[in-house]
């Protein structure tokens, strides 16, 4: 996991929430993917707060890596959808 964000809730029913610690984000590229590698979720979106609110609900259960492309960094981790 990333140092300087915060993923919850894992496992996540209907949405997922990042929070970015100790640096401000305005807009990020987010994207999910699942254990074969497919593209299953992208969107551009802005934060509020330093945290952004992305919703899982039509996501299938199972396990997904996220990939959060910032200003500057990417950060890379893994989730559980139930």
């Amino acid at each position: 996991y990333d140092k300087g964000i915060t993923v919850f809730p894992t496992p996540a029913d209907d949405k997922l929430f990042f929070r970015f610690e100790n640096f401000k984000i305005n807009q990020a590229d987010v994207s999910f993917l699942n254990t074969t590698g497919q593209i299953v979720f992208k969107q551009t979106t802005n934060t509020q707060n330093n945290s952004l609110e992305i919703p899982v609900v039509d996501l299938p259960e199972g396990f997904y890596l996220y990939s959060i492309k910032t200003n500057d960094t990417t950060y890379h981790g893994k989730f559980i959808k139930k």
